[in-house]
């Protein structure tokens, strides 16, 4: 082949529609890296020159005001290479469509490949070829009998979407600027997410489209290729998705949009019938949380907001509101989130034809039923989360405090149980003046009872984690106690370690000391210590 550019002048080229520009300059880079050049001498000439060597057909993309336009030259060649005018098909200038907004999340050209006006039906292709044909068969498919593995290792589609690829893309070839054939999910929300209605345009039947945002699309009836026949014209419609069939062994089908005037679907169809092909190109969409909770409280429901992109859109259409888990937690109609149990939920703002975003929320009960004679507080007094470790107490006192000895307690060590000692005498101090968690959280909560405190060790499950124990009751359900450590003095003391829980019963014969829970790795149980020390407290409530 010589390799040498060689210059052909064609003259009354067939099918040539020309542009009111008097002259175009044209450059196309493919494989092999190389240019040409298409003058269009003035407006109504059918004369074209351009320069070439080696290729099979000749896609410009036109260098003038008109970014939109776009030529395609259809041609073959000889034995050696060369372009022979006697045998040039067509030159064709093609221009993008009008994008027509559906409030989806593409826009949508306004007419079919190779339509010019709504009574052309536009051109008809195989599924993945970007030529049309005389005859649609079998025999004359490139892509039939080709599995999806088989059409991804020929770069028909991609591999990672499974869509057509640029090359293989009628749309895109004809079109460029972003314009491709619709995915098989893009022609399914074309179904789902407008009003079709059969009606008649210029002579022409098919469904006049409506989006909920007020943008209108006519698919005309433009039946469909099977062999040299056209078939269905006027009663049904066939376009195809950018997607084959996505089982392994489906060698034949691809996805298509067919409909007639009492139905409408998205299945698959052989991909050697001749179909037409629809425009569409991602649209400028977006939905972002603008108000959000990372924690959520059972007890105080919070309710979240979304900002949409173009707001018009939230004109016509309502955000959906949806969590992975319906257990841990629910919104309400106006968008308020419920909690119901502990754990983590991702929580969902999907618009139709926008998007989705996603945000991840930590419900918290803050009393858990645990299945024992008392709900369990799901956290420390002081503490905001599960896993803070709180304010520190003496027994007996309501307030936390910098140093923690006899010397700052309520009573002297050598008065305790004493008439001078105010909680001598009491039984239990729970729901009383000297109960922290009564005073503080004023909810109805107290002090747990020793009682309630072994029953906690003995009739649950305690796994030790990262910094404390995971506490299941007999119901299954499951509330963290951190290993706080303790104070004394002003120092604190063995964090992360251990954990020094007070409850409400005073020590008996002990009337320097109360009885407390404490645990380390491996280990749980209850003990009395001076009533000085600083230790959490974990309030209960009754059903």
């Amino acid at each position: 082949m010589n390799s040498k550019p060689h210059a052909y002048l064609f003259k009354s080229a067939r099918r040539v529609f020309c542009l009111a520009i008097t002259t175009l300059s044209f450059a196309v880079s493919f494989a092999e890296q190389l240019n040409y050049r298409l003058d269009v001498l003035q407006s109504n000439t059918d004369t074209l020159s351009f320069y070439s060597n080696n290729t099979d057909s000749l896609t410009f993309d036109i260098n003038s005001s008109n970014k939109s336009t776009r030529a395609i030259v259809v041609h073959q060649q000889n034995g050696n290479g060369e372009i022979d005018a006697a045998t040039l098909d067509s030159i064709v200038f093609l221009t993008a469509p009008t994008p027509v907004d559906l409030g989806l999340t593409v826009e949508w050209g306004s007419l079919p490949v190779g339509s010019h006006n709504s009574k052309e039906y536009g051109r008809y292709f195989s599924w993945g070829e970007t030529s049309t044909k005389n005859r649609y068969s079998l025999n004359t498919a490139e892509n039939a009998g080709l599995a999806p593995s088989e059409l991804k290792q020929k770069g028909i589609i991609d591999s990672i979407s499974g869509q057509l690829t640029p090359e293989h893309d009628v749309a895109t070839l004809y079109a460029s600027h972003g314009w491709r054939t619709p995915s098989e999910e893009e022609l399914k929300d074309l179904i789902s997410y407008c009003d079709w209605k059969w009606t008649e345009q210029n002579g022409v039947k098919g469904y006049s489209i409506t989006g909920a945002c007020g943008g209108q699309l006519f698919l005309p009836a433009n039946g469909r290729k099977n062999a040299q026949t056209s078939q269905f014209i006027g009663e049904q419609g066939f376009y195809w998705s950018s997607n084959t069939r996505k089982q392994e062994g489906a060698i034949d089908g691809a996805m298509a949009l067919q409909f007639d005037a009492k139905s409408k679907t998205v299945t698959y169809a052989q991909r050697y019938f001749g179909f037409n092909t629809l425009f569409v190109r991602d649209a400028q969409r977006s939905i972002q949380l603008t108000k959000k909770v990372k924690n959520l409280f059972c007890e105080y429901p919070e309710r979240f907001e979304a900002t949409v992109y173009p707001d018009w859109i939230a004109q016509c259409r309502e955000i959906q509101w949806s969590t992975s888990s319906d257990s841990i937690a629910t919104f309400d109609e106006n968008g308020v989130l419920h909690g119901h149990l502990n754990g983590l939920v991702m929580v969902y703002a999907y618009m139709p034809g926008v998007g989705t975003d996603s945000f991840q929320v930590r419900v918290i009960q803050k009393y858990v039923d645990l299945g024992l004679s008392v709900k369990w507080a799901s956290m420390n007094i002081g503490a905001e989360l599960p896993e803070d470790h709180g304010d520190y107490f003496a027994w007996g006192e309501t307030n936390s405090k910098l140093i923690y000895d006899w010397d700052s307690y309520l009573c002297k060590q050598a008065q305790c149980g004493l008439p001078v000692d105010s909680l001598s005498g009491l039984p239990s101090i729970d729901s009383t003046r000297f109960d922290a968690a009564t005073v503080i959280r004023q909810d109805g909560c107290r002090m747990p009872t020793f009682d309630e405190l072994k029953e906690l060790q003995t009739k649950c499950k305690w796994t030790w984690t990262d910094g404390g124990y995971n506490v299941q009751g007999p119901n299954g359900a499951v509330i963290f106690f951190p290993a706080a450590g303790n104070k004394s003095g002003m120092l604190t003391n063995l964090e992360g370690i251990s954990g020094y829980y007070w409850c409400a019963t005073p020590a008996t014969g002990y009337p320097d000391n109360a009885n407390y829970m404490v645990f380390y790795k491996g280990s749980h149980s209850t003990y009395n210590g001076a009533r000085c020390s600083g230790y959490t407290i974990r309030p209960v409530k009754s059903y």
